[in-house]
């Protein structure tokens, strides 16, 4: 086989390895020296599918993090505007000043807690997923692990 050049980075062109690990870093770029169909391709370590899991989670909670200030402040400003339109109607028609802190104490309530009741909502059907998606990646993996697998019970019955 012939030398490559490509970017001042000389190798010489060989038949890939059986797995991805021996491959140098430098020639994993380059698609005509990859592996051939059929060769093996390791499956990524348990720390990487951990920092994964631990990923997925912290974006779940800057989801629910994001949607409950979104909901808590959508709550606030509907209430402010339905205060500002009470008192002007309270003025016009000659009844006495409305005081905003009554209303908006009781608004921040109902705005905590249907903020409240969101993000965990979130945060729920998020950690659930992530559950579901590592017992199913795990699953795969291993199907002696998992009794409720199919493949389990075909690996048991071929033992």
């Amino acid at each position: 086989m012939e030398d490559r050049t490509v970017l001042g980075v000389t190798w010489q062109a060989r038949a890939p390895p059986a797995t991805w690990s021996v491959i140098p870093r430098r020639v994993k770029r380059f698609p005509y020296n990859r592996p051939v169909i059929g060769t093996r391709v390791p499956e990524a370590s348990v720390g990487r599918r951990r920092r994964a899991a631990r990923l997925a989670l912290a974006l779940w909670f800057v989801l629910a993090f994001v949607v409950w200030h979104v909901v808590f402040d959508r709550v606030l400003v509907l209430e402010g505007r339905r205060f500002v339109y009470d008192a002007a109607l309270a003025a016009d028609l000659g009844r006495p000043f409305l005081l905003i802190e009554p209303r908006m104490a009781s608004a921040r309530r109902v705005a905590f807690q249907s903020a409240s009741w969101t993000a965990m909502a979130i945060l729920s059907v998020g950690g659930l997923a992530i559950a579901v998606a590592v017992r199913r990646d795990a699953a795969r993996r291993n199907p002696r692990s998992n009794p409720l697998s199919r493949r389990a019970e075909v690996v048991r019955a071929s033992d």
